[in-house]
């Protein structure tokens, strides 16, 4: 069938089920596309064909039985590489891992094996996903699917290549800062970083982080529900797991918007310098959302106090410092990033006093954000303040001999949702006049996910993005 690989998980599931399509055909296609396309990405970093192969055989035999099947049996899949797969490579994408394997099946994971997943691989992300980009020392740079040389964003860069480009149209992702988010905007796919506990997160020791998730990447909005479908829920694995906000994320994004009250931040009140033709395709999107019926405010939430840095001293430099004494630091100069090493000779000199400063600031946020969604559904705004640059560039242009902390966070207007552990999306907006995509995201209140979907999908009928894929 031409363009299977463009095919969302809706519609694969649905031939599935109806007989019109095998899961082995999907497999063909899908591995057909691995070999066309990921050695210009280097997206996807391992893929067991013979398994592949098998699993979908095991998946055609459930069907032809009549068995109960389950809401994405036979669809494409990945997962990222610092999610564990017992027995599978687990390396973060850090060097000095090389050769570890999963201890564990990660519930995302078991998940979407047991709703009837195809496993495909493990995508591509730079070392600990500390920063987002998408080049390391371990897997090599990942390459943007609609400007090659060019940054995928990061950390789940080969997870949002592979997805834009057609590998599959599902993967995982995982965000503490925007990496879900941030690789979304920069190839054009559809990510929803969730509220804090919808989806089970066991990605560092601590199961007590607020600011990790595990996230849908796809093409369209209603895949990135069906994956919510699949994944949420409690868990004893995580003890911040609540039950699913709505019965289906699916069903909850039919309906219209109008009446919705939606607030437009250039740059969420971070006075961070956001590139003015990133700026003028986000700001476009709002004559559509006035054709919805949404009415459109200009306002920014005013923060207290410098958020960036809370960011950095309350929640990065703490988080990395749980694998600080996994390894001698000192010793792995050229195995690993020096930007990486310094956010760990950050945490030998971050205080307990910094950090409670930090979360202090944390929590004034909590207060002006609730206080300024009173008059809101959704908070808008750009997702970044660049569209992707070259590879071998570890921030944009103006960012440059910044420090490492402002050189991560200061283009990123994802970030603050992941202190506020409310959901935020983002879809595509457009293309640069050099073909480079751009993302808007949308924010809301927490367990107010589903609302999110179902504003991104009545943007997506009236400003399709669909046909973009076929370029790549």
């Amino acid at each position: 069938m031409e363009n299977l690989h463009l095919l969302p998980a809706t519609k694969l599931a649905e031939m599935v089920r109806n007989r019109e399509l095998s899961v082995t055909q999907i497999a063909q296609a899908t591995l057909a596309r691995i070999d066309a396309i990921n050695p210009k990405l280097n997206a996807v970093i391992y893929v067991d064909r013979e398994q592949i192969l098998d699993d979908a055989r095991k998946l055609d035999g459930a069907v032809q039985r009549g068995d109960h099947l389950g809401p994405i049996h036979g669809v494409p899949y990945t997962i990222k590489d610092n999610t564990s797969m017992k027995g599978l490579p687990f390396t973060s994408g850090f060097k000095p891992n090389h050769g570890n394997v999963g201890t564990y099946d990660a519930d995302v994971y078991t998940r979407l094996r047991d709703a009837g997943g195809l496993f495909i691989g493990k995508t591509n992300l730079p070392e600990f996903g500390y920063y987002g980009g998408c080049e390391g020392h371990e897997y090599g740079a990942a390459h943007n699917p609609f400007k090659h040389g060019y940054s995928t964003g990061g950390s789940s860069g080969g997870a949002a290549a592979s997805v834009a480009a057609g590998i599959t149209p599902l993967a995982e992702g995982n965000d503490g800062a925007g990496s879900v988010r941030i690789p979304s905007a920069l190839c054009g796919t559809v990510g929803l970083k969730p509220t804090v506990g919808v989806v089970p997160d066991t990605l560092f020791p601590n199961r007590y982080h607020s600011f990790l998730f595990h996230g849908p990447i796809t093409r369209t909005v209603a895949d990135a529900a069906l994956m919510m479908d699949v994944w949420a829920g409690t868990s004893d694995a995580d003890p911040k797991t609540i039950e699913k906000p709505v019965p289906s994320f699916l069903a909850a994004i039919a309906g219209d918007v109008r009446g919705m009250r939606l607030a437009w931040s250039d740059d969420l009140g971070t006075g961070v310098h956001v590139d003015p033709e990133v700026l003028a395709i986000c700001r476009d999107t709002l004559k559509d959302l006035v054709q919805l019926g949404v009415r459109v405010t200009e306002a920014s939430p005013k923060w207290e106090a410098d958020i960036s840095k809370a960011m950095w001293d309350g929640l990065w430099v703490p988080a990395f410092a749980e694998v600080y004494d996994l390894y001698d630091w000192k010793t792995l100069r050229g195995q690993v990033d020096d930007n990486l090493i310094e956010i760990m000779q950050a945490a030998e000199t971050t205080t307990a006093v910094d950090v409670g400063r930090a979360s202090i600031v944390r929590g004034k946020m909590w207060d002006v954000f609730t206080a300024f969604m009173q008059d809101y559904d959704v908070l808008a705004s750009p997702t970044l303040a660049s569209a992707t640059f070259p590879h071998g560039h570890f921030s944009p242009e103006w960012l440059h001999g910044k420090s490492v902390r402002e050189q991560i966070l200061d283009w990123l207007l994802t970030y603050p949702f992941n202190m506020l552990s409310n959901p935020a999306l983002t879809i595509p907006a457009g293309f640069t006049s050099d073909n480079r995509p751009v993302g808007i995201q949308f924010a809301a209140r927490p367990r107010k996910d589903a609302l999110l979907l179902r504003l991104a999908r009545n943007i997506e009928e009236i400003r399709p993005w669909a046909d973009a894929y076929r370029s790549i």
